[in-house]
């Protein structure tokens, strides 16, 4: 690990509490921690995810390319909003993920399995609750929504969930009543526009969601709300709810924009630092982190950037 990385590990420690001598790995976009079988994953849009190791069937690793990030991926069979959890990295990262990968392999190997904290758990807004409770916990359970998913309620009419890579619609009470039972699911990537309407002193407000290729409403002036009620990708809200819509509009655009984000085409590194970055490539084979074939192929690519 070169000291840019230990010092951004050193920064999820100090915003997180997590103890020192827990292993912290921090790629582009993410960083995961892992100690005595659990492994927390926290994605740049969503709460960090506390995961024991043998919840985890199988982990994928995408390793980076000349202009494009790499990725390492935790598959997980339990979830019912997304079976993953994905964490970005650059090409100076990739042995360090690397490493994270053969780790958790091996724990899993040696049957090391990890224990789910009992009380503290992810929040939107705070990584951990420390009185381990959240007003929305029995409404989750009821709709077997994840505590790692943004939720936006509105009461007695619907609500909004989204896990980084789908956004969920569930009408209940009132909404139901127009719309009909059933969940919907789309994919971030099907989304078009998130249209918010604030609500007003007498009309409710809604949230929308505009499909590519589908037929779209148009809906006459002063009656926008009115029709939001009979659409099916839509939640109507009213004014203490507001705040939680406008995050979920925000973090569902923060996402569309990450998957269109170009990756940093890598300029040419000086030739101390090549030879630097290969000194510590030959240790971290020496000791075994690195494989012959990791090193060669890193080696390779750090000599066509001089």
């Amino acid at each position: 690990m070169d000291d840019k990385q230990a010092a951004r590990a050193e920064e999820v420690r100090r915003q997180t509490g997590i103890p020192a001598w827990v292993s912290v790995w921090v790629g582009r976009q993410g960083w995961a921690a892992y100690a005595n079988g659990i492994l927390t994953v926290k994605m740049s849009l969503t709460p960090q995810v506390v995961i024991p190791i043998q919840d985890i069937t199988k982990i994928d690793f995408k390793p980076s390319g000349g202009l494009t990030n790499g990725h390492i991926r935790f598959n997980r069979a339990t979830d019912k909003f997304g079976d993953r959890q994905d964490i970005i990295f650059s090409a100076q990262d990739e042995a360090i993920f690397a490493e994270l990968k053969r780790t958790i392999e091996q724990e899993q190997w040696r049957g090391v399995q990890g224990q789910r904290p009992e009380s503290p758990r992810a929040t939107a807004n705070n990584p951990v609750n420390p009185a381990g409770q959240d007003p929305d916990d029995k409404f989750r359970a009821k709709y077997n929504i994840p505590a790692e998913a943004l939720l936006a309620r509105a009461k007695g009419v619907g609500y909004v969930a989204f896990d980084g890579h789908f956004v969920t619609i569930q009408q209940i009470g009132l909404g139901r009543l127009t719309i009909g039972k059933g969940v919907k699911r789309i994919p971030i990537t099907a989304i078009s526009s998130v249209q918010i309407k604030p609500p007003g002193v007498v009309m409710s407000g809604f949230i929308q969601f505009s499909i590519a290729g589908g037929n779209e409403k148009t809906s006459r002036f002063g009656h926008q709300t009115m029709s939001a009620v009979e659409d099916e990708n839509s939640v109507v809200f009213v004014k203490g709810e507001e705040k939680a819509f406008l995050a979920m509009r925000n973090a569902i655009e923060s996402a569309q924009r990450a998957l269109h984000q170009p990756a940093i085409a890598h300029q040419a590194t000086p030739v101390d630092d090549v030879f630097a970055q290969l000194e510590k490539l030959g240790k971290l084979r020496d000791e075994g982190i690195v494989s012959d074939g990791e090193f060669e192929a890193r080696k390779t690519e750090l000599l066509s950037r001089m």
